[in-house]
């Protein structure tokens, strides 16, 4: 049972994990004024709205104790007409914005990854395979929000801190056991101290590269 737990708990990304020392865990603290991202999310797996509402604030938690406020903006599967000013999902959102794509199925293997994949970041693009959490909440001692809660905090980690930035404890340890699953539940397992200034960092960058822009005639 451990072994198969091991082998479908893996969450084996895109990148190749650099283990190097113990992690800590992240220290809870405020989120500093108007350090905040937006994700908008495009929900394809018709995953129901309360637990996509609980997701979210499971995920939303991770991030503000490591300093980050996370703004939801909940999708619809019909996009909006080009140029609409109406919706919160913009055909072409803001620079330091995320776009999270939860799909029902992806074949992965024609897409050039590994089987074993649970999702993958590009950029701040980040899709979830709905199929693959739902398969470990079946196996682990885990509720499906919070499997799918970790999952979508360590795609939305690669996406702030780049492909190679895995880590030996926490959030972005490439594969989370039962005891992880435990410690997500009584709200210890977290992004470590590094990772959480480096987060931070991006996300001051990218918002300054707007503001910018913005600037710009």
């Amino acid at each position: 049972m451990n072994r198969l737990l091991l082998l479908v708990a893996s969450l084996i990304l895109v990148s190749t994990a650099n283990l190097t020392g113990i992690a800590l865990l992240a220290k809870p603290e405020s989120p500093e004024a108007g350090l905040n991202i937006t994700v908008h999310v495009y929900n394809y797996a018709r995953i129901p709205a309360y637990t996509l509402t609980r997701t979210e604030k499971q995920v939303a938690d991770y991030f503000f104790r490591a300093g980050i406020q996370l703004q939801w903006e909940d999708c619809t599967l019909s996009p909006p007409k080009a140029g609409s000013s109406s919706s919160p999902c913009p055909w072409d959102p803001d620079p330091s914005d995320l776009v999270l794509k939860i799909v029902p199925h992806l074949d992965v293997k024609a897409e050039g990854f590994r089987g074993d994949v649970f999702g993958m970041a590009a950029a701040s693009q980040i899709i979830i395979i709905n199929e693959r959490t739902e398969e470990i909440a079946r196996m682990a001692e885990a509720t499906y929000p919070v499997v799918l809660g970790i999952t979508i905090a360590h795609e939305l980690g690669h996406a702030l801190l780049g492909p190679n930035s895995h880590s030996k404890d926490g959030i972005m340890c490439p594969r989370l056991l039962g005891i992880d699953f435990k410690k997500a539940q009584s709200k210890t397992l977290a992004f470590t101290p590094e990772q959480a200034e480096q987060m931070r960092l991006t996300i001051h960058r990218k918002k300054n590269l707007q503001a910018k822009g913005k600037e710009m005639p």
